[in-house]
């Protein structure tokens, strides 16, 4: 099943392609987004 932050990031990013057709800057913003779910993910866990 797919919760809504992974559909979220999986949207931004093919919104990220369509506006940002630098393959660069695509993957820095890719690398933004996992850096937030991760800490987002950590932070829940740590409860």
């Amino acid at each position: 099943m797919i919760n809504s932050a992974t559909l979220q990031t999986e949207l931004n990013k093919q919104l990220a392609r369509i506006a940002l057709p630098d393959d660069d800057l695509i993957e820095k913003i890719d690398r933004e987004l996992s850096k937030g779910k991760v800490a987002r993910l950590r932070a829940e866990t740590v409860i």
